[in-house]
């Protein structure tokens, strides 16, 4: 998490207000921060060890409009509800963190209300500039050489955009096309907003490592779904440590993962790249890219690997046809990192088929008590001109 330094002088409390703003873009969604302040309050409170954060969990207003759901019902895309309150649980269940946000229905839309009631709901594109996607306006208490206090953050959705999708959109693009924006991942990226992450106008986003809080984005789900067609929206590694950083807590937060994204390199997340070739004899080798991550808060030692081969799309060591192991790597808190393997070598044993190739990280489960243990693997990798996404492995070559 990068976090900006100013080293002002103590001065003054003042009352802020900020917004901070979705874009659209071509594929993913970009983003800028913008900020002002209702009274004199050029930072001058600002210091190395400032956080702005909420001193209660905050409670989110969702309007009507969005539909109803108690909770969240992860492959489900019943409602815009449903998928708001996925994006909330999502930074709740972050381990290591103390906040516990929640989501109640309002019939009311008021920004910067009287209650400090944090609204949520889709609003008529006046409310944005033509290109914005989502905006997140704030209000905020600037504290004199300590935390900044958030008292409203409000979350608006541009309407404009017909191409607004509910659930989980699949990681490999096959439910949702490539300009469908996905409701789940923007609530997501708001919400990191609204508690505090990426929000000063000196940075506000977090190009520079792989997180939620990137300006730019690829569509779909970023993790494995329940089921062989979704995928998970979740906070990734340096989002969770943002969050604790914000609001610590001393319990082990202990969760691993393997995602489909990395960081290119012009910054901004991106999917990791194809297998290659997408055609291969039993026994020799292929180049697999991958992105294993800790997002909990203890460095894990001996952390196994391993690359499966599998008829299925839904990718399970009891059930997959071959494996080869990646080593074992150590990963400290909050770690990720985006590995290049150019010689993965296909298991000899396999017969000639077309095969869904998935990484697993911990796969013996030794490393128990995890938050989930279904981003483990990331649902298939992607494999290079190949619009089915498999790798046909023919008979061993001569």
């Amino acid at each position: 998490m990068r976090q900006v330094k100013h080293g002002f002088v103590c001065l003054s409390l003042a009352l802020c207000a900020s917004v901070l703003v979705l874009l659209v873009g071509p594929l993913p969604a970009s983003a800028y921060v913008g900020g002002w302040c209702t009274k004199s309050c050029w930072w001058p409170c600002s210091s190395a060890s400032e956080k702005m954060r909420w001193l209660e969990s905050p409670t989110f207003y969702a309007h009507s409009s969005l539909g109803s759901a108690s909770g969240c019902t992860e492959d489900s895309s019943a409602s815009w509800r449903n998928d708001f309150n996925c994006a909330v649980s999502a930074w709740n269940n972050v381990g290591s963190a103390t906040i516990a946000m929640s989501v109640t229905t309002d019939s009311e839309w008021v920004k910067d209300d009287i209650w400090d009631e944090n609204d949520v709901a889709f609003l008529d594109e006046s409310e944005f500039d033509p290109d914005d996607l989502a905006v997140t306006w704030y209000q905020w208490i600037c504290g004199c050489c300590v935390d900044t206090t958030i008292e409203e953050a409000d979350i608006g959705f541009n309407d404009k955009w017909s191409s607004w999708v509910k659930g989980p959109s699949a990681p490999d693009m096959q439910s949702v096309s490539p300009s469908s924006r996905s409701f789940r991942a923007t609530a997501l990226h708001e919400i990191g907003h609204a508690v505090g992450l990426s929000w000063d106008s000196f940075g506000g986003h977090e190009d520079d490592e792989l997180a939620t809080m990137n300006s730019k984005y690829p569509s779909g789900g970023w993790y494995r779904g329940s089921s062989s067609s979704t995928g998970r929206i979740w906070p990734h590694a340096d989002d969770a440590e943002g969050l604790h950083w914000l609001n610590p807590d001393t319990a082990v937060g202990r969760d691993l993962a393997v995602a489909r994204t990395k960081v290119g390199s012009a910054g901004s997340a991106q999917q990791v790249s194809p297998v290659t070739p997408n055609s291969v004899c039993a026994g020799n080798t292929v180049q697999l890219q991958y992105t294993v991550e800790n997002r909990g808060n203890e460095t894990l030692s001996g952390v196994y690997v391993k690359a499966y081969f599998s008829t299925s799309k839904w990718i399970d060591p009891s059930t997959a046809a071959g494996s080869t192991s990646l080593g074992s790597i150590i990963l400290t808190p909050y770690a990720w990192a985006t590995y290049t393997k150019t010689s993965v070598t296909v298991p000899s044993t396999l017969t000639p088929a077309t095969y869904y190739v998935g990484v697993y990280i911990d796969p013996a489960n030794t490393f128990t008590g995890e938050a989930s243990n279904i981003n483990n693997n990331g649902i298939h990798l992607p494999v290079v001109n190949s619009s089915a996404s498999t790798l046909t492995v023919t008979a061993p070559c001569p």
